[in-house]
């Protein structure tokens, strides 16, 4: 739930949610119909025209039922859940922190629409950046769900699987996989190995040992995992495919990259398949196929492929993507590495200027540019 309880509708509508037209008449029952209506737009993915449905739905609410009304609310909610996956977790984040002061206000802090609410708000704020506020936030609504809903209850084990996605994100891998190691225990023994939930924190657990260092360990993780998956929920599901994709990756970080060149290959094909050929997706598999290929030893073969692969990402993706950015660096140090140094220069010189116009001098991925140009005389 989202936003703030107004105790008039004229506060509602100078806070953004329109008004209705003079003399219109909303009951309850159109009320009903129309935050239908905007579930289905929210189930088909239109999430900008779900919010804005949702808007009016929230004026009308609290013109007809009252601001405190567990409709209104629930409205609210909604409304902030529409946002955030509309691709605005700032804004979700303040509309999710006002609710969580008024649904405390309303039906007590213990309820679990409160609770729901905490953990909305923790994630958009999680969402758009901000680790470490996020990650004391699941921490704090990890222990008053402990303590109202028990800790194997559900709803206490999905904030505790975000508070260890967070505190890796906020750079302790080791602290993660600690956390993820007892959660994927405690969510097979509660909800099944073969649950959905269970198979996540497993990822993530070989995530953060990948991600800390240990590949050793996360690769046969990584191996388990894809085999469970495709058991479960099918060799084509979306998460089966981001296993394999992690799994190749680990094995080429870990030093094969013929293996995870082999991996990335088929694994492109079936992404090809699935998902299309100008899926974001299947783009990333191919640039990780060109990048295990040249880095196990064929340049030659990975700026071919890099080639046709900038190609493809500027035109479905756009020419100041970061994907895209990233696959012209990679494809300029092939270059160099193959002997071409004129040609890499060229193309490094018009790749750092355009970091530089999109992401900023001091973005990382400018600074790898330039070091690149310099070392190869330009």
């Amino acid at each position: 739930m989202s936003g703030h309880v107004f105790s008039n509708y004229n506060q509602a509508a100078d806070a953004g949610y329109p008004a209705a037209p003079m003399g219109a008449t909303v009951d309850a029952e159109a009320l009903t119909r129309q935050r239908k209506d905007a579930a289905r737009r929210y189930e088909r993915g239109d999430y900008a025209e779900a919010a804005d449905l949702l808007r009016n739905v929230v004026a009308d609410s609290i013109r007809v039922l009252g601001a405190e009304h567990l409709k209104t609310l629930s409205a609210r909610h909604a409304l902030a859940r529409s946002v955030r996956e509309g691709g605005n977790p700032v804004e979700a984040a303040r509309l999710f922190r006002d609710l969580v002061i008024d649904h405390t206000r309303v039906v007590g802090a213990d309820d679990p629409r409160t609770l729901n609410c905490r953990h909305n708000l923790a994630y958009s704020i999680s969402e758009g950046g901000d680790a470490a506020e996020a990650a004391r936030l699941f921490r704090d609504l990890v222990a008053d769900r402990t303590r109202v809903l028990g800790a194997d209850h559900p709803d206490t084990l999905a904030p505790r699987h975000n508070l260890a996605y967070c505190i890796g994100q906020g750079g302790d891998q080791a602290e993660a996989a600690r956390l993820f190691r007892v959660l994927a225990a405690d969510s097979a023994r509660v909800l099944g190995a073969d649950h959905p939930d269970t198979l996540n924190a497993r990822h993530n657990l070989a995530h953060s040992l990948r991600e800390g260092g240990d590949r050793a360990e996360a690769a046969p993780l990584y191996r388990d995992l894809v085999a469970d998956s495709a058991r479960i929920l099918g060799a084509d599901h979306p998460d089966t495919l981001t296993a394999r994709h992690d799994l190749a990756y680990c094995v080429g970080e870990g030093g094969d990259r013929a293996e995870a060149a082999r991996l990335f290959r088929d694994l492109a094909t079936d992404h090809t398949r699935v998902l299309g050929g100008d899926h974001p997706h299947t783009l990333r598999v191919r640039h990780n196929l060109a990048s295990n290929i040249g880095q196990g030893g064929d340049p030659a073969e990975a700026v071919r492929l890099l080639h046709v692969l900038v190609a493809a990402r500027t035109r479905v993706l756009g020419a100041d993507h970061p994907a895209t950015l990233i696959s012209r660096h990679n494809l300029a140090r092939g270059v160099g590495e193959g002997g071409d140094l004129a040609e890499a220069v060229g193309l490094l010189r018009v790749l750092v200027a355009d970091t530089t116009r999109v992401l900023g001098a001091d973005h990382t991925c400018t600074q790898h540019s330039r070091q690149l140009l310099e070392r190869y005389g330009g």
